[in-house]
């Protein structure tokens, strides 16, 4: 997984079959080793980042195809690739990360051909233990059919990851903690100056974490809830200068155990509704989790006369 790339690397064998025709019973019968289908599905991962493999089947003869009970088509075929994928981690580190995998039947509408599910046998399989996800845990994987209306036929597997939250705690918010605890120590001194340079270099402290924290989080539309913790720890620092400079030390101590108190406040309500919201999407169906992956927008207007600003002005210079 590659979050900041909003990518993923695959590696997955499927399994097909579909009704024979006469005439491709009899070129089976005359020769199993050679014989090719007189119809191939044309197979496409809707969402894979490369071109050159995306059509999965292409009626090669070093693809061996079988003939077995029922007069079906059989066929074991591996695809490995690339493929984009939308990443949440405004919840990180309590993110559970959906892996969609998108496969289409390409130029055929449902009319004329589509994927039938099994009902009676699970027909998705994940192995556990060669799933190479560092730092995440595998929650589930469900599978099914989609057809949005007039459009192709579509099979989308969603594999859920929950993220191993225990280290970003060890490793990030136990220093925090640690640096925001050991600030307090600083209304020990009677001394402003010496408080001053103790605050200020507490507050650069911070800052650096900022920096490290950007190499261990990943990037999100939204501030995660180590970026708001380590920004508010900041802000702390900053009043509290400001506060020393203006009133004793008792006073002081007291703004800055209050204002420590209440970001601890906050970031356990943050987390336990960060917590909930992992856990609600770890229980969502497969209608609810493939909600937000299909939706299909029509590429062109369905008022020609309603078009982008400007387009009557390049109309008119071709037409001179």
């Amino acid at each position: 997984m590659d979050i900041t790339l909003n990518t993923f690397n695959i590696k997955v064998d499927f399994d097909l079959s579909w009704d024979a025709t006469p005439q491709d019973i009899k070129n089976y019968q005359a020769n199993p080793t050679t014989y090719i289908p007189s119809f191939v599905p044309d197979l496409v991962f809707s969402n894979s980042c490369s071109v050159d493999t995306d059509r999965i089947i292409n009626g090669e003869k070093n693809i061996q195809y079988q003939m077995r009970e029922g007069n079906r088509i059989y066929i074991r075929h591996r695809f490995i690739g690339t493929l984009t994928n939308r990443y949440t981690v405004e919840n990180f580190p309590f993110d559970v990360q959906s892996l969609v995998v998108s496969m289409a039947l390409s130029y055929y509408e449902k009319s004329q051909v589509y994927f039938e599910i099994p009902i009676d046998k699970p027909f998705v399989i994940v192995p556990k233990l060669y799933t190479a996800v560092p730092g995440f845990r595998l929650i589930k994987a469900v599978a099914g059919e989609v057809s949005p209306p007039d459009n192709y036929s579509y099979v989308i597997t969603i594999v859920q990851k929950e993220r191993l939250r225990s280290p970003f705690f060890f490793r990030i918010f136990l220093p925090l903690l640690s640096i925001n605890v050991a600030s307090l120590s600083v209304y020990s001194l009677e001394e402003y100056k010496h408080k001053l340079g103790i605050l200020i270099t507490v507050m650069l402290t911070f800052v650096g974490m900022i920096y490290i924290l950007s190499t261990l989080i990943p990037m999100a539309g939204k501030g995660t809830l180590f970026d708001k913790y380590a920004m508010a720890s900041i802000m702390i620092c900053a009043i509290s200068i400001f506060v020393n400079s203006s009133t004793n030390n008792k006073v002081a101590f007291v703004v800055h155990l209050s204002l420590v108190g209440i970001l601890h406040f906050f970031f356990l309500v943050k987390s336990y509704f960060c917590y909930v919201a992992a856990n609600r999407k770890k229980t969502m169906t497969f209608d609810e989790l493939t909600g937000e992956y299909t939706r299909f927008e029509p590429l062109t207007y369905s008022e020609p006369n309603k078009s982008l600003v400007g387009s009557n002005d390049v109309t008119n210079e071709q037409e001179r």
